[in-house]
C-alpha cells in the first residue's frame, strides 16, 4: 500500500520558524512532504534507510498526516489536482496584479546559481528543474524552503543563504534589491 502525507498547520509553521528542535535530516523530510511523493520517493530524495521511522515521528508529532491510503491511483489523483493548483490561484488573483515577467527571471537565476554555485549542477537537480520550470510566483515561494536547505548543505554558504533567501522573497514580493 502507497502512503502520501501532507503536512498539518503545525508542519507548515515549523518549516517557516524552526521550533520544533528537529534534526536537519528529519527537518528536510518535512520539507519535502508536498502531499505527492510516496515514502519510497521521499526515501531515494533523502537517502536515508530510517525515513520510515522519521515520517512516524513526524506524524505522532502532528508535523504531518496521511492523505491517502490508496494505492498509485490516489497519487495520480492527487497529483491531478496539485497540477491544477497554479491555474486556479492565477485566476483567483485579479487581473490588475499582472505578474512582470522580470521578477520571475531575477528570482530563477538568483535560485538557480546559487544552488549551482553552492551544491554543483548535478546534486539538486531535480529540484533545480522544478525552480526552472515554475512559472508563478507562489509556486516559487513554495520551494523557497527546499532551496534554502539545499543550498544550507554546504557550510561555504551559510554567511549568505540568509540574505539571498531576503533578496528571492523581496524579489517575489515586488521588493527587488538594486
Amino acid at each position: 500500500m502507497t502512503l502520501i502525507y501532507t503536512k498539518t498547520q503545525k508542519g507548515h509553521d515549523e518549516v517557516g520558524a524552526r521550533t520544533g528542535g528537529l534534526t536537519p535530516r528529519v527537518r528536510r523530510l518535512l520539507i519535502f512532504i508536498d502531499g505527492k511523493r510516496t515514502n519510497e520517493q521521499l526515501q531515494a530524495m533523502v537517502g536515508d534507510a530510517s525515513v520510515a521511522e522519521s515520517i512516524e515521528l513526524l506524524r505522532a508529532s502532528g508535523y504531518i498526516e496521511e492523505l491517502s491510503g490508496a494505492a498509485p491511483a490516489a497519487a495520480e489523483a492527487v497529483a491531478a489536482v496539485a497540477q491544477a493548483t497554479p491555474i486556479a490561484a492565477a485566476t483567483a488573483a485579479p487581473s490588475s496584479t499582472a505578474v512582470d515577467p522580470r521578477v520571475l527571471d531575477v528570482a530563477h537565476k538568483l535560485m538557480l546559481n546559487s544552488l549551482s554555485d553552492y551544491t554543483g549542477p548535478l546534486k539538486y537537480r531535480a529540484l533545480m528543474q522544478r525552480i526552472r520550470e515554475e512559472s508563478t510566483i507562489n509556486g516559487l515561494k513554495q520551494l523557497t524552503e527546499e532551496w534554502y536547505e539545499a543550498v544550507n548543505d554546504n557550510p561555504a554558504a551559510s554567511f549568505a543563504v540568509d540574505e539571498l533567501k531576503h533578496q528571492i522573497l523581496d524579489t517575489l514580493n515586488g521588493h527587488p534589491h538594486h
